[in-house]
């Protein structure tokens, strides 16, 4: 994958999703027509894939792709193309056709690199080590692709050196409407917190130290933390009974309506009072 594809922001999950909703022979015929729509050959709409669905099929299909991958740079330019198609079905039906082979483009990117996304998936499931519940975070983080290629290209113990402005530089990734340099930072920061703790978790007994050695816990900031809130917050002075006065003390319970002593003059073997007139007897 090279720099400037828009599909190298999506995750391995949301890839994979894109190349099921568009198959790889619809995604080859979408793509064998493009130079023909490009330079307005005639008759380039006869029989393409695109032009048989109509103007509404061709939507429907842009809408659904789009809610493959919603709340992504990539939805939000199916959708932006999508729009720009619809307007131009009926005046300009070539235009609008070039328009929607544009959009479903990163799809045809993402089956030309179908070997490099299933090698990323096999890497998540090796970081996970066997272990579905981290498979699972790692699944719902959506790493992008572009962090998952450099990871994967780099050696172990530079994951705790590396700081997330050099991932995004290495990664060559370009800024998009919506992404930009601060927020690509803040998304590598995050991926390789993640991707750390995944190895602690995986790591042997002896080599945790070792691991967090690595990360520099040691540093100033570290050491200027406070161990307890206690040293700036003053907790208000509270008197506390001795130990052992809560066991010792009577119960307070309160006593039920009737008789202030039992019917009964022997309980469990010993001698209680009884009631003789006014008076209690034993």
């Amino acid at each position: 994958m090279r720099e400037g594809r828009i599909s190298r922001y999506l995750s391995v999950e949301q890839a994979k999703h894109l190349m099921v909703a568009v198959s790889k022979s619809d995604s080859d015929a979408i793509s064998r027509g493009l130079v023909a729509l490009r330079y307005g050959v005639d008759g380039a709409l006869d029989g393409h894939p695109l032009a048989v669905r109509g103007s509404q099929g061709v939507a429907s299909l842009l809408h659904t792709v789009a809610s493959r991958v919603s709340g992504t740079p990539m939805a939000a330019h199916i959708v932006r193309l999508a729009m720009d198609a619809k307007a131009l079905a009926d005046t300009n039906p070539q235009a609008s056709c070039l328009l929607a082979s544009y959009a479903l483009h990163p799809v045809e990117e993402l089956w030309r690199d179908a070997d490099t996304v299933n090698d990323l998936e096999l890497d998540q499931v090796a970081r996970s080590h066997g272990h579905p519940h981290r498979l699972r975070m790692l699944r719902s983080a959506k790493v992008p692709l572009w962090a998952l290629e450099e990871l994967l290209a780099m050696p172990p113990e530079m994951l705790w050196v590396i700081t997330p402005e050099t991932l995004v530089e290495l990664a060559e990734v370009s800024e998009l409407q919506g992404l930009g340099r601060d927020e690509l930072v803040a998304q590598a920061a995050g991926i390789l917190c993640l991707f750390r703790i995944l190895s602690v978790l995986a790591a042997a007994p002896s080599e945790v130290i070792e691991l967090l050695q690595l990360l520099d816990l040691g540093n100033d900031e570290a050491a200027a933390m406070s161990a307890s809130y206690l040293q700036r917050k003053r907790a208000p002075a509270r008197a506390c009974r001795p130990p052992g006065a809560l066991v010792l003390a009577q119960p307070r319970v309160p006593r039920a309506p009737g008789r202030a002593v039992p019917r009964r003059s022997n309980v469990e073997g010993r001698c209680r009072l009884r009631q003789r007139g006014g008076r209690l007897i034993a």
